[in-house]
């Protein structure tokens, strides 16, 4: 018995032993944020593609704007922003739960240390654009609107700026990001929410409230938002 039992030791040790030098220890450590799934099944409309998709053993839709996407290939995304009950109008469809996402990417990004590095704005994490819009009469830049964010506050404001995201129909409104080359503080990216539709790349200027520490629930919170922003022609 003695025997047999050593011998059932040793056999365990040896399956952990192999078991360590199986598993990759340069395998890469994904942000706390970051999800990785398989495509199962993709619908495309005019404008977004609604993927399938398996995380972890458990499957779940999500929706980004219309791209190219392989069923059966692995993609990554961070974040998400969870909608119950959306209705498709396109696919005429409800979906009980689907997250919408910025895009996939076939490449996970490996967390590291950051501090010796400039970090993307501190508001939407959005990468600063080279660009230099001059401020409106009556108007503000972006960097004006987070230095003195507290005075600001619930009222209306007039900004200038170049159109560097749209996400349209999301919450029954279009969401624009907005950058006019001024920073303060680490920020230079402003999102506001507007019925009117803009394009990537336009030079538009906008009126809107104002508004501080906005949560809209799944990680989406903002700091500074302008809400109910309209187009001035």
């Amino acid at each position: 018995m003695k025997q047999l039992f050593t011998k059932l030791s040793f056999i365990v040790m040896a399956l952990l032993v192999l078991a360590s030098c199986t598993t990759s220890p340069n395998k890469p450590k994904l942000s706390s944020d970051t999800h990785e799934v398989k495509a199962l099944e993709v619908i495309n409309t005019d404008q977004y593609s609604y993927v399938k998709v398996e995380e972890a053993g458990e499957q779940h839709w999500i929706a980004i704007p219309l791209s190219e996407v392989k069923i059966g290939e692995v993609y990554y995304y961070d974040g998400g922003l969870e909608m119950k009950d959306f209705e498709s109008k396109s696919l005429k469809r409800t979906f009980p739960s689907i997250f919408f996402v910025d895009a996939l990417r076939t490449q996970a990004i490996v967390v590291k240390d950051m501090s010796a590095e400039p970090i993307a704005n501190k508001n939407s994490g959005i990468e600063q654009k080279k660009t230099k819009i001059d401020v409106v009469d009556g108007g503000v830049t972006i960097a004006t609107l987070y230095e003195n964010k507290n005075e600001l506050a619930n009222s209306n404001q007039v900004v200038r700026g170049e159109v560097i995201k749209v996400n349209n129909g999301i919450m029954g409104r279009n969401w624009v990001h907005l950058q006019d080359g001024s920073v303060y503080d680490g920020d230079y990216d402003l999102t506001l929410t507007t019925m009117d539709e803009v394009k990537v790349g336009q030079i538009v200027t906008f009126s809107g409230l104002v508004h501080l520490n906005v949560d809209f629930g799944a990680g989406y919170s903002y700091a500074l938002i302008m809400e109910k922003a309209t187009l001035v022609k």
